[in-house]
């Protein structure tokens, strides 16, 4: 259903919004937003760097927990990607998540959740808890 959503529903809500917003501001308008924000996406992703990108990954595969700096550069990487879809509910999305006041308060959610973001590590193949990591090498 999950998948349905993701590939089916969310895109012709963007290709529904993208049309709305032409016949309201113009075609030229809504193009050039579109642009503008994919710019946007990819100033970000170069901005964050493959370093970042490659200490994120590093702390994962050791099991550790994300940092919170390495939390954040994940949801500005997830909004950068989201800046780089054609549209403009992802496109907002997106802006929204470079707010770092925005980011702080779903870094806090996620946290509290306890969803495989933040609390999870792939080891060996399988998804497992990071605290099951450190209750390992601690024994």
């Amino acid at each position: 259903m999950l998948k349905f959503i993701i590939f089916i529903v969310f895109p012709l809500f963007e290709l529904l919004w993208v049309i709305v917003a032409s016949q309201l501001w113009g075609g030229w308008a809504v193009a050039s937003l579109m642009v503008f924000l994919m710019m946007v996406g990819a100033w970000k992703l170069k901005d964050l760097g493959s370093k970042s990108i490659q200490r994120m990954a590093s702390q994962i595969k050791m099991g550790q927990r994300l940092s919170e700096d390495m939390q954040h550069a994940a949801l500005q990487l997830f909004a950068a990607i989201l800046l780089l879809f054609p549209g403009l509910i992802s496109g907002v999305l997106g802006l929204t998540l470079l707010m770092p006041f925005v980011r702080v308060r779903i870094a806090a959610s996620l946290r509290g959740k306890g969803l495989m973001f933040f609390e999870s590590a792939v080891k060996e193949g399988r998804v497992v808890k990071v605290s099951d990591i450190q209750q390992s090498a601690n024994d």
